[in-house]
């Protein structure tokens, strides 16, 4: 019973460590192998090491067709040749 209990632990504990690295963006599925092989211990070295770098990019986005450019720009040129007249609006996308 507590070997059936001890396992249960480990798994639990393995299971928990790829689901902290896939909400930092992290490889979920190395968390767990590493968890289940080595030990949830590895596993959190591996999350606790491992960094994802981000930074942001400007972007200009149309509210109206929901269109993102990368160039500034004053007005959509998409809506602009259907006739509207619709301003960007400027956004910060999260690259990676």
């Amino acid at each position: 019973m507590d070997l059936i209990l001890l396992i249960i632990v480990y798994i639990l504990a393995s299971i928990i460590i790829s689901i902290l690295a896939f909400r930092k963006h992290l490889n979920w599925l190395r968390a767990l192998l590493l968890s289940v092989v080595l030990t949830p211990f590895a596993g959190a070295i591996y999350l606790n090491r491992s960094r994802v770098h981000f930074w942001y990019e400007p972007r200009y986005k149309c509210p109206r067709c929901d269109f993102s450019f990368t160039e500034p720009m004053e007005e959509c040129p998409h809506c602009k040749s259907e006739g509207q007249k619709v301003i960007l609006k400027k956004t910060l996308a999260k690259m990676t």
